[in-house]
């Protein structure tokens, strides 16, 4: 996702057994979740548009809830440079909204020929 190169959220877990391909009986081991919370929120949809923005150095800070739960990177940064990783056609709909839109507009001849 990271990268750009997928256009759409996996439908099934990422991860329906052990990584390496072994049985493991261990409940309290390392393994990843097999079954993220969210997974079902995002499951077959379209991955969101990502950007990657070159920031300096002491722009990198920790947002936190006032409660001190950590929400990520804060955001409200000078950005140096944005370069678009990948960004969604539009959907079909949405296409073929904007094709309607652009063939029921007069233009500037059919303006004319009254």
């Amino acid at each position: 996702m990271l990268n750009g190169a997928m256009s759409h959220y996996r439908r099934s877990p990422v991860l329906p057994a052990h990584p390496a391909g072994r049985q493991d009986g261990d409940s309290a081991g390392v393994c990843p979740q097999a079954t993220p919370d969210d997974h079902a929120i995002r499951a077959g949809a379209p991955a969101d548009n990502w950007d990657a923005w070159m920031i300096t150095r002491d722009s990198y800070r920790l947002k936190t809830s006032p409660e001190g739960e950590l929400l990520g990177l804060d955001l409200d940064v000078h950005v140096l440079k944005k370069r678009p990783v990948r960004r969604n056609p539009p959907r079909a709909e949405e296409a073929l909204e904007l094709l309607r839109h652009l063939l029921d507009s007069p233009t500037d001849d059919d303006s004319h020929e009254q």
